[in-house]
């Protein structure tokens, strides 16, 4: 939900309730994405990690004629299993580094990366003098502040 409404059409649509105003300001926020956090942190997602989507297999079957050494056929079932093709990197994400496009297109973005989260406040808390790329809003006291992180919720 947004942070800004009009109060007064609010109130309007529940019969005029009474309005309560809390006095305050607002505060330079700065927007990063999940491509943006992955590339300032060097944060890899590889290939069959938990972050990452599994690759997707097609299964077929087949019969196959057998023949062993001494000349004797048997006819067997098998599977015939094919792979995506993960080693293509995609042109989704230009102006990144190539492990944050190959890492964008494993990532499974359904899965909270707690791993993600730390290696970003490792960055911005204790490592703050190797960040040039998670700038602060312009007027922002980094002596005083908060990080929002919004994680994506369960249906």
């Amino acid at each position: 939900m947004s942070a800004t409404l009009d109060a007064n059409l609010f109130c309007s649509f529940f019969n005029d309730a009474p309005l309560v105003s809390v006095p305050g300001r607002t505060f330079p926020v700065s927007t990063y994405f999940l491509e943006d956090l992955i590339d300032a942190t060097d944060h890899i997602i590889e290939e069959g990690s938990r972050f990452a989507i599994r690759e997707t297999y097609y299964n077929e079957k087949a019969s196959l004629w057998v023949t062993n050494r001494g000349g004797e056929k048997r006819k067997e079932v098998v599977d015939l299993v094919s792979q995506t093709d993960v080693s293509d990197v995609s042109d989704l994400f230009p102006g990144y580094k190539m492990s944050t496009r190959r890492s964008m297109d494993r990532v499974n973005q359904e899965v909270i990366n707690f791993d993600l989260i730390e290696d970003t406040l490792n960055l911005l808390l204790d490592n703050s003098e190797r960040n040039y790329s998670l700038l602060p809003p312009d007027g922002a006291d980094l002596s005083k502040g908060s990080i929002l992180v919004f994680l994506p919720g369960k249906s």
